[in-house]
């Protein structure tokens, strides 16, 4: 099958909107003031507030969707703390535009994540209204669009557990190889779906092989990704590029995962170098992933030149 449509994905596609910075690390102190607190933002918005296993808001008129995504976040939250044995205490937000705008004022419909503790998902109350998904539909139809904005979540949510798992000191503490912590989120997400939700996971699948087939990016390397992460990436010109590049890590995920399971995350976390986290580069973390996982070292060929 060939796609001639620029394939849009979600809140990995931070790219798409310049300076956006809300997946992963800020770019601007300004965003950064402004995910810092974001759960106060949530409540002051006029969000209703839901039962669940953690703290739920969501928009007036919402509070169906609000409960189908609040169970797809408990069954990815269970997972998560006991495969790894930790808990992210983790927030929920529901929002419609209205209240989007009044939290974030971004592109509506991008699902993100707060800069820190309290971890807070805030996914869009209207997916088929989010920026991005026209061109995901285009990929993988409606419905598909649909899922893949929710399984984006699942991204977010591997953020925050990562964070609690490998660097539990700050969310600031993510590794100087900044595709690492892509990977690890990309490889959270796709162990909580390929193991609860076959289904969601079988349009994760799709949704990567049919971006890695569409695109032909002019940056391939890892080191590349690590340069132009605050800078050409984070332009709309960079934006499908971005996106290949985290297609790449899931894809690089699901292979390992099958192979692995969340074992590989506990290897990682035994067996890496920590003592220089500080300074790690690609080809030093490549090595070490490649003692623990063999085929790292020419998963990335153009890593070197």
């Amino acid at each position: 099958m060939s796609v001639s449509v620029r394939i849009v994905p979600g809140c990995f596609q931070i790219a798409l909107f310049v300076a956006i910075g809300v997946c992963g690390l800020s770019t601007t102190t300004t965003v950064r003031a402004q995910t810092d607190s974001t759960l106060t933002r949530v409540r002051l918005s006029g969000v209703e507030q839901g039962q669940a296993e953690f703290a739920l808001y969501y928009s007036p008129g919402y509070g169906e969707r609000a409960e189908k995504v609040s169970r797809l976040l408990s069954d990815a939250d269970e997972f998560l703390r006991d495969s790894l044995g930790v808990r992210a205490e983790i927030a929920l937000a529901v929002l419609a535009e209205p209240e989007w705008q009044a939290v974030w004022p971004g592109p509506y419909g991008i699902p993100y994540l707060s800069l820190g503790r309290p971890w807070v998902v805030v996914v869009p109350a209207e997916p088929a209204n989010s920026v991005v998904f026209p061109g995901i539909s285009q990929a993988v139809g409606h419905a598909g669009a649909s899922t893949m904005i929710d399984n984006i979540g699942f991204h977010e949510v591997g953020h925050a557990y990562i964070s609690e798992y490998l660097y539990p000191q700050s969310w600031t503490d993510a590794p100087p190889v900044r595709w690492l912590d892509e990977f690890f989120a990309q490889y959270l997400a796709y162990a909580f779906l390929s193991t609860v939700s076959p289904e969601r996971a079988a349009v994760w699948d799709d949704y990567t092989r049919l971006s890695l087939e569409a695109m032909d990016p002019p940056l391939k390397s890892l080191e590349e990704f690590d340069r132009e992460y605050y800078g050409y990436l984070l332009t709309e010109e960079g934006s499908a590029n971005y996106a290949w590049y985290q297609s790449v890590f899931a894809k690089r995920a699901a292979e390992v995962y099958r192979v692995r399971g969340i074992g590989f995350l506990r290897d990682v976390k035994e067996q890496l170098n920590w003592s220089r986290f500080a300074d790690w580069t690609t080809k030093e973390v490549l090595s070490q992933l490649n003692e623990i996982v063999p085929g790292f070292a020419g998963w990335a060929p153009e890593a070197d030149e």
